[in-house]
């Protein structure tokens, strides 16, 4: 039975996302809600430093209290990259992610590695009573999902994902009012599409191999259209 209110639509630019950058997911201030006193240091490792591993480990540099004792990645040319821009705090560098669990002085860990190793080394680092950032997808397979959870639940620490689209504001005073019912009232239809610029044979061939295999990055679907989905299961 159709509502007794005209049909309406709600537009949703991914575009929106690029007025949001990703230091408002303050990775930094997730671990310093367990963090006592309030100017307490935090200690963080970074697992993955290519292009969002970079990222994330500037904004984190950006953040008051917050040093960085770690980074991991098996890229030498990674690893002295993100070793020449955290060189204030002088992070120990390390190649397998696991030297990183050990470390007494790590309290929190972004993990921007390949998505399929994204849910062992979340779970790992979590059994290890880390504070995870983990990026998105949490993992390419139900399996590797349920592992992760798992692992939190458990956790007396917590796992936060990078769903970036959770961060903007205007999405979420959209999702708000949806919920309310003062938009389009109870969403029976979602549609979701994701646009982009044509492909240059140059910038693939400096993507990562992992990024085209679907075996590792889980296809486009997961690693790419996991921002749309979660918004329609959010909605």
């Amino acid at each position: 039975m159709a509502e007794d209110r005209p049909h309406a639509s709600v537009i949703i630019d991914d575009r929106m996302k690029a007025q949001t950058a990703r230091r408002t997911f303050l990775f930094g201030a997730a671990a310093s809600l367990a963090a006592a006193p309030e100017d307490r240091e935090i200690r963080t490792a970074h697992i993955g430093i290519g292009n969002r591993g970079t990222s994330l480990l500037k904004q984190v540099l950006e953040q008051r209290n917050v040093r960085v004792a770690a980074i991991c990645d098996i890229d030498p040319k990674a690893r002295d990259a993100a070793q020449s821009l955290a060189h204030r705090d002088n992070p120990r560098s390390f190649t397998e992610y696991r030297r990183v669990l050990d470390l007494n002085d790590v309290d929190a860990v972004a993990i921007a590695s390949p998505c399929d190793l994204h849910a062992e080394m979340a779970s790992a680092c979590l059994d290890a009573g880390k504070y995870v950032y983990c990026e998105k997808p949490l993992g390419i397979t139900p399996e590797q999902v349920d592992l992760a959870l798992k692992a939190s639940r458990r956790a007396k620490t917590f796992l936060q994902i990078g769903q970036q689209l959770r961060y903007m504001p205007g999405l979420r005073a959209v999702i708000a009012q949806i919920h309310n019912d003062k938009v389009i009232g109870t969403p029976f239809v979602i549609k979701a599409q994701r646009h982009s610029t044509p492909v240059r044979p140059e910038a693939d061939a400096s993507r990562p191999q992992w990024y085209l295999d679907p075996k590792r990055s889980g296809d486009l679907i997961v690693e790419n259209a996991v921002h749309n989905i979660d918004v329609c299961n959010w909605v």
